[in-house]
């Protein structure tokens, strides 16, 4: 509870009053609206049911006068007994014609059946044509019945379609057994007669029999009930018969093939039978959806005026509020200042003040730490720059000391005179970035060093892009590389070797691939020379330092996604690849 008044604390005021309106207000309109709702739609509702009883009362009229009607033909023909006799088929056949005639609404068709079993139909040819497969069941349900009429249950006959037969026994005056006469109903006269009383567009009906069997099925175009798939005749599933036979007599529901429906279901008839008619139950909502819409329409108007006035009344309060929100929302690049005005001179106007010299704070706080940053980052590359230097002199010297011990005077002049050279172009220099041709004509004086010392043990080639060429890169960044191939790579082997240096453009960056055919390493070497500790202290510090120190230097400079890469294979040879930014001017 403490926890639920917190958070209803912590609401602004306008949803406070916006809420407090809004719910005092819908909780007593929707409570009168749908009292008045459910009232009349239950006063509809019995309206419907009630007339839907009588006009199941006049169905039930309609069909007891339909069995009357058959029983009167069948009790007149069982007084004709002289139809039965041989010689008589003539007028047998013409009796049977004019009760069929006379009675065409009623009568599907009529059969005397004898008891040697000859049949006598007012459509002989067709029975004779398409014959009756139930006529022997239907003799053997009139026996069973003697001087009553019996129904059966419903089926289809090759003359009637779907049908219901009345039976009767027919005795002379000794009550010996004539045959039967057997009438098959007209169920479409039925169902034309029945169906102008209960169909319409939101109500049908099933006439159906004790045992849950239908006597006649509407169209299966009929969507409120739920029909088999892709059978003829159509028939209604068997779980939905189910529970219809199984719902009390009056009114009920039960779930259709679109929704619930209003069942009405009537008492059996002499005939066993029963009429069930379903009523869609959103019929009941539609007639009062006018009244509905009126009470919506209402609601929205209000809900408007609410919405109005709430935001109106919490405006003048709330309005310069969201406001600053908004601008502090927005500031996410606290290096542009937006600007904040107010002629406010309450508590609102303070805050605005506050927050605006907060702002400037930040401003000149992030100013600062971004001067910081720069410094720092020159003063690394110069760190790192400055660690190469002493590298690359140390194995230099180490040259010439080899070469004077050796007493090749002219070699350690000359060695001498291009070392000079390459600390001009090395320290002289303002600029840590050079040209890539500047920086591959140092390499040359380099290698030129080494070809002092080792000779032709030693080749040196060059396959240069020549777009490549004004391409701006590092101060010594070929060099400590080249320097590595060989004093790691072909020095310590017998045979000479090679070190080829090629250049090439993709698309927004500048590779230079570094192979020599040296004495190679493990790639897992390979990969700790790029992430060796510098404060490691050991006989090849230098070497190692230099490679580092390069990928360092490189990726302070571009960025992360540029730098060296180094693959080997032991005793075939080492390739590093150095990816730089594709730019053609000097920055």
């Amino acid at each position: 509870m403490r926890q639920l008044i917190e958070w209803f604390q912590g609401w602004s005021i306008a949803t406070k009053q916006f809420v407090f309106l809004f719910f005092v207000t819908a909780i007593l309109f929707f409570s009168l609206s749908t009292l008045n709702l459910r009232d009349a739609e239950s006063l509809f509702r019995d309206q419907v049911i009630q007339d839907s009883e009588v006009l199941m009362t006049r169905t039930a009229d309609l069909i007891e006068a339909y069995i009357d009607n058959v029983n009167n033909v069948l009790l007149m023909l069982s007084s004709s007994k002289d139809l039965f006799l041989d010689g008589n088929e003539e007028q047998t056949f013409q009796t049977l014609r004019h009760y069929a005639k006379s009675n065409s609404s009623l009568i599907g068709a009529l059969y005397l059946i004898r008891s040697d079993g000859k049949v006598y139909s007012n459509q002989q040819t067709y029975y004779e044509i398409l014959g009756h497969p139930r006529l022997q069941q239907l003799s053997d349900l009139a026996k069973t019945n003697y001087g009553s009429i019996s129904v059966s249950g419903p089926y289809n006959s090759p003359l009637s379609d779907l049908t219901v037969a009345y039976t009767k026994s027919i005795l002379n005056e000794r009550n010996e057994y004539l045959g039967a006469a057997v009438l098959e109903i007209n169920l479409n006269f039925l169902y034309k007669r029945i169906s102008p009383l209960l169909i319409n567009s939101h109500q049908t009906f099933v006439i159906m029999t004790k045992s849950g069997e239908p006597v006649y099925l509407l169209d299966s175009m009929d969507d409120m009930l739920p029909f088999k798939n892709a059978i003829y005749p159509p028939q209604l599933t068997g779980g939905f018969m189910a529970r219809v036979s199984d719902l009390p007599l009056g009114v009920n529901h039960i779930q259709g093939a679109k929704g619930n429906l209003v069942t009405v279901k009537s008492a059996y008839n002499r005939l066993g039978w029963s009429v069930v008619l379903f009523i869609e139950e959103s019929y009941f909502y539609q007639v009062t959806q006018k009244l509905h819409n009126n009470f919506s329409s209402a609601g929205i108007i209000w809900l408007f005026a609410l919405l109005f006035c709430s935001y109106m009344m919490s405006r003048y309060f709330t309005s310069p509020i969201r406001t600053l929100v908004q601008k502090m929302d927005h500031s996410r690049d606290f290096t542009v200042i937006f600007p904040l005005t107010t002629t406010r001179k309450d508590e609102i106007g303070k805050l605005y003040s506050s927050y605006k010299a907060m702002l400037n704070r930040i401003h000149f706080l992030i100013k600062e730490i971004k001067e910081i940053e720069e410094r720092k980052k020159e003063t690394e590359l110069k760190i790192l720059q400055s660690q190469i230097a002493p590298h690359f002199i140390y194995n230099t010297l180490a040259c010439v000391i080899s070469l004077a011990k050796q007493n090749k005077t002219q070699e350690v002049v000359q060695t001498i005179k291009s070392l000079v050279s390459l600390l001009s172009f090395s320290i002289d220099r303002i600029s840590s970035i050079v040209k890539l041709q500047d920086e591959l004509e140092m390499l040359r004086m380099y290698v030129q060093i080494q070809k002092v010392r080792y000779g032709d043990k030693i080749s040196f080639i060059e396959d240069c892009d020549p777009k490549t060429l004004n391409c701006p890169i590092l101060k010594l960044t070929l060099q400590p590389i080249v320097e590595n191939a060989i004093f790691h790579g072909l020095a310590p082997q017998k045979k000479s070797g090679t070190i080829i240096i090629r250049t090439s453009r993709h698309k927004d960056k500048v590779q230079i691939h570094i192979r020599d055919n040296g004495m190679g390493m493990t790639q897992e070497v390979a990969n700790g020379l790029l992430q060796e500790n510098l404060h490691q202290m050991d006989k090849s510090r230098f070497t190692s330092i230099g490679l580092k120190n390069v990928n360092e230097r490189i990726k302070l400079h571009y960025g992360e996604s540029f730098g060296m890469k180094i693959r080997s294979v032991q005793g075939i040879g080492t390739i590093v690849r150095i990816s730089i930014p594709n730019r053609m001017e000097m920055s």
